[in-house]
């Protein structure tokens, strides 16, 4: 006779071991906050999170003065902390590159944007400048002479994504944690206000608290909380090359962009099929990236491929992540749908985290990012 596996107790259940989990399941290590389990349905950042391109895009975004651009600047902020810790606690390094970000414009519609988006961080006393086709040459060589103007903004970075999961991961469990993968969430039930059971893989667990930041896989999560998650996938895919010579710094082009690797790949970004959850490559995209690349450089026409990989982003269709208690439940806070900026965001959607269920209050209000149940 057959016989239900015991519950496991841990203080904290977290669903989801991509970049957002994993940085989550750190800080509350860091904070004390109990014993932690950390379940995913697959691998270490199988999502999103290994497959982004880890440029830290925050002056040179799109995004409009108020509240995404705030979290996005405050989130950067945290990067050289981070990083000289994690150093420390695991010896990976995360490939973290400061020296800024090249934007050129290859149209008069380029020209016009970029110019609205310099004028709008000068205002804001940002160190932004804009630069005609020399300056830009001057930084590097390689850029088109197609580019008639450009902008630097000094204070953006990129970084190592992959090497960023795995030093977070591995800092997390020297904390304690406890990562269990190849386990989808398969059952949950609730019990008034609260999620009592969580059933994953083969293991049951009765949590204290829970944290949802399983990326695309929250839309299911949400599912079978009767939250139902405003998620959807946006498939995007990515290029490396080798060329002879690699770009000096990260170089971008409206939704384009070209991040040199301290191992020689040049990293061509990025595709868009919103919608799409087959997590798949197409010749239709390589073509696409190795055009992209060769417009904003020439040089780069004969570079080899040497990868070409995809990734599902979980897009929220409120244009800024879910992050926060979600309700009718006392114990269940959310952390998805970062879309592009997974990486970018997740050392403050950590300390935001935390603060929600440790603390009861936190240092960024989060209506702006609480999940909003549709009637």
């Amino acid at each position: 006779m057959s016989t239900s596996p015991a519950f496991d107790r841990p203080d904290f259940l977290i669903v989801g071991a991509g970049v957002i989990g994993c940085a989550i399941a750190r800080e509350l290590a860091r904070r004390r906050a109990g014993r932690i389990v950390v379940v995913d349905r697959g691998k270490l950042g199988g999502g999103a999170s290994a497959a982004a391109a880890g440029v830290l895009a925050v002056s040179s975004s799109r995004a409009a003065s108020g509240v995404m651009l705030r979290l996005k600047r405050e989130s950067l902020a945290l990067f050289p902390e981070l990083v000289a810790e994690l150093s420390e606690e695991t010896g990976v390094d995360v490939g973290y590159r400061s020296e800024g970000v090249l934007e050129i414009a290859l149209s008069e519609r380029d020209d016009c944007d970029l110019r609205k988006v310099v004028s709008k961080r000068l205002a804001s006393g940002e160190p932004v400048r804009l630069l005609d086709g020399r300056e830009m040459r001057e930084i590097d060589g390689l850029v088109s002479e197609a580019a008639r103007v450009g902008a630097y903004f000094p204070g953006d970075c990129a970084l190592d994504s992959e090497a960023l999961v795995r030093a977070l991961y591995q800092s997390a469990q020297k904390l304690g944690v406890e990562f269990v993968f190849d386990s989808p969430v398969g059952r949950v039930e609730k019990e008034e206000r609260r999620l009592r059971v969580v059933e994953a893989g083969e293991r049951r667990f009765e949590p204290g608290e829970v944290v949802i930041a399983a990326g695309l896989g929250s839309r299911e999560l949400g599912t079978m909380l009767r939250a139902k998650m405003p998620i959807r996938g946006d498939r995007g895919e990515m290029i490396a090359l080798r060329p002879l010579v690699l770009p000096r710094q990260t170089t971008v082009w409206r939704q384009s962009y070209l991040v040199p690797r301290a191992g020689g790949e040049l990293f061509v970004g990025s595709t868009s099929a919103r919608g799409e959850t087959e997590n798949k490559t197409t010749d239709e995209s390589l073509q696409l990236l190795r055009g992209f690349a060769t417009r904003m450089m020439p040089a780069l026409a004969d570079a080899p491929v040497s990868r070409h990989w995809s990734g599902i982003r979980p897009m929220c269709t409120l244009r800024r992540p879910i992050i926060g208690p979600i309700g009718g439940y006392e114990n269940v806070t959310a952390a998805t749908g970062h879309h592009r900026n997974g990486i970018l965001l997740a050392p403050i959607t950590a300390k935001l985290v935390a603060e929600c269920v440790l603390d009861r209050q936190t240092s960024i209000a989060l209506a702006p990012f609480k999940y909003r149940k549709k009637p």
